[in-house]
């Protein structure tokens, strides 16, 4: 898994909270402008439904590099409209349900399409090997305009240039290149190899980011060349000239504390921490949560850098907020081609007690719900502190271990003596943490 499907957004802003924006994907802010397709018999004739819609296929084939087929993609295809995306479905052709078929083919049908025409949009992922090309992503196909009259083969075929990163953190690193009009196709690059090479969707690109994938997938540095103009690049052919990168001029992007510490309520304020962005550079934050893509951004109020060093954004969960596992990412806004986009995990939860305040002698029970199985751990401690900041929670005592179910969990009556600040370790998702600590007070 490369990246979590996420939606439900939760819009972070620089020290407020915004309402909830619209759909999109990934963090695509483009023009919808047309791409590169190609012509082919009809294969499912559209035709217009009673409410006004109308139906169609799409149809195409997944090529490589060297124009021959891709056995076993997955595709997916989808649409936007006025800054939404909804996704449509994965393919399903009906003698290989789980990707292309050994000629590359891939069908959907029937298949409707955003309102504005000109807004659709394939996802291809190769699977490949590693190192390799291992996701192209087109938009701006215009389905609905394209099969109305004649319909259309969508050929997804690579184009390559060779890459360079000096100073990478690993002999392993993944690029994306691409024109935020068109598109951009993702590739785990190889840097010990004699010429390293990245997958281009044509017809071309103007940006090119590698960035590193950690244990936790989550990526927290990336490094960018964005060009002025566009490099054109056909199906089947490399770029003329290389494109050289130098991680020292990496950009980072993570939240504060230690990984345990990501974790917390609903209303929840968190930092993301800003190293070495130039001056004059523009962030903004999104938080995504679930099964399909969702996206919005505080378009007017992102933060400016001030220079190299170390900054921090303070950013909020939305106090309405459900629990589960967040992906909070960081965007370049300053340049409307840029296709940087950092990322870093929050798991929201909950965790509260019967009763904040109680007298001597009585109990309380305290209860919660994490994104996670397993068992919850509750920690207790006499003097106020903020979460733990190991899994050993040194400095607290355990209190109690209890069964998470169906996402809950509730303790046995607790009898605190004196005033107690409380906290739960859980296994969650991709790592664990604790929730938000609470404090019962005893008169």
């Amino acid at each position: 898994m490369r990246r979590l499907a996420m939606c439900g957004l939760i819009v972070l802003a620089v020290g407020l909270v915004l309402a909830p924006g619209a759909l999109a994907s990934t963090g695509v802010r483009h023009a919808a402008l047309g791409s590169r397709h190609a012509a082919a018999p009809a294969r499912t004739a559209a035709r217009a439904l009673g409410d006004g819609v109308t139906t169609y296929s799409i149809t195409g084939n997944v090529l490589d590099y060297g124009g021959n087929p891709v056995a076993g993609a997955e595709v997916d295809w989808g649409w936007w409209d006025n800054g939404a995306y909804t996704l449509g479905n994965s393919n399903v052709t009906p003698s290989t349900p789980d990707g292309t078929d050994n000629t590359g083919f891939f069908q959907f049908n029937p298949v409707t399409t955003a309102p504005t025409p000109g807004n659709d949009d394939l996802d291809v992922f190769y699977n490949p090997t590693s190192p390799g090309l291992w996701e192209m992503r087109s938009w701006s196909l215009n389905f609905s305009t394209n099969n109305d009259s004649t319909s259309y083969r969508y050929e997804m075929q690579p184009g390559e240039v060779n890459v360079s990163v000096a100073h990478a953190p690993s002999p392993a690193i993944e690029v994306k290149a691409g024109l935020m009009s068109v598109g951009y196709a993702n590739s785990d690059v190889d840097l010990t190899a004699a010429t390293p090479v990245a997958g281009v969707l044509p017809p071309g690109f103007d940006d090119v980011v590698a960035y590193y994938v950690g244990p936790l997938q989550n990526c927290t540095a990336q490094t960018e060349s964005l060009g002025t103009s566009q490099v054109s690049v056909a199906a089947g052919t490399t770029a003329a000239d290389p494109v050289n990168l130098d991680w020292n001029n990496a950009q980072y992007a993570y939240l504060a504390g230690a990984t345990c510490q990501h974790s917390g309520g609903p209303g929840t304020k968190v930092k993301m921490v800003l190293k070495d962005w130039p001056a004059t550079r523009q962030a903004e934050f999104v938080a995504y949560y679930g099964a399909n893509s969702s996206y919005s951004y505080n378009g007017s109020d992102p933060m400016t850098s001030s220079g190299l060093g170390v900054q921090t954004a303070s950013l909020k969960i939305r106090p309405t907020a459900p629990v589960g596992m967040y992906e909070i990412d960081t965007y370049r806004v300053d340049a409307s081609d840029s296709f940087v986009q950092l990322w870093d995990y929050f798991q929201v939860c909950t965790f509260k007690s019967s009763a904040s305040v109680i007298h001597h002698g009585r109990a309380v029970r305290l209860s919660g719900k994490v994104p996670g199985t397993g068992k919850v751990i509750i920690y207790a401690r006499t003097k106020a502190a903020g979460q733990p900041s190991t899994t050993a929670a040194k400095g607290w005592a355990k209190a109690g271990t209890y069964t998470i179910r169906s996402g809950k969990f509730v303790t046995g009556l607790l009898h605190p003596k004196r005033s107690t600040w409380y906290v739960a370790r859980y296994r969650g998702y991709d790592f664990t943490a604790f929730t938000s600590v609470i404090k019962v007070r005893v008169h």
